[in-house]
Order: structure tokens, then C-alpha cells, then sequence
């Protein structure tokens, strides 16, 4: 029940992070890092921005939310394609959610 939950949160939130980019801090640190005064960077925000920013190593300790891996093989899939397949599965949240607008 609470991996379903997840999902149908996720699935309804994933546009909004889709659409996420980066701020001031995210860029100060990546100049920072370019400057040589920081050598990686470590976080635990699952949103890629860091990466988007221009920051480069960056590692990740919860993962990405662009990014499924399946926890019974180890595959990994993109979350455009992970939201496609939510999106044909459940025809009824577009509905649910008056009328999926706006993006569906």
C-alpha cells in the first residue's frame, strides 16, 4: 500500500519537478566549484538541479527522481517514460483530477 501511495503522489507531483530549475544556489555552487574551491558536490535532494547547474562530480545519496530503478532487477528507466506508462494505466486520474490540465 505504500509504494502505491508513493506512485500516485509521485505521478501527480512528477510534472511540477519536471519543470524545476535551478536557483542562485545551485549556480553559486556550481561557480564555486568551477573556481577549484569546491571539489564535488553531495546532496540529498532527489531533483537533478545541482547536476543542472553545471555542478560535476555530484553525488546523489537518495537517488534522482528522473530516474526508476526496479527493485527486483536493477533496470533502470527514465521517468518521462515511467510517467507515459502511469498516464495509459490509469486513464481515470486525468479525470479525477479535473481533466489532467495542465500537461496531460
Amino acid at each position: 500500500m505504500a509504494r502505491r501511495r508513493y506512485w500516485a503522489r509521485s505521478h501527480l507531483g512528477w510534472r511540477t519537478i519536471a519543470g524545476a530549475t535551478p536557483n542562485g544556489g545551485h549556480v553559486a555552487v556550481a561557480r564555486l566549484q568551477r573556481g577549484g574551491l569546491v571539489d564535488a558536490v553531495i546532496t540529498q535532494n532527489v531533483d537533478g538541479l545541482h547536476t543542472a547547474a553545471g555542478s560535476a562530480p555530484v553525488v546523489e545519496l537518495h537517488g534522482r527522481l528522473d530516474e526508476v530503478v526496479c527493485l527486483d532487477c536493477g533496470n533502470r528507466v527514465g521517468r518521462q517514460e515511467v510517467d507515459r506508462r502511469l498516464r495509459e494505466a490509469n486513464p481515470f486520474v486525468a479525470v479525477f483530477c479535473g481533466g489532467g490540465q495542465p500537461g496531460w
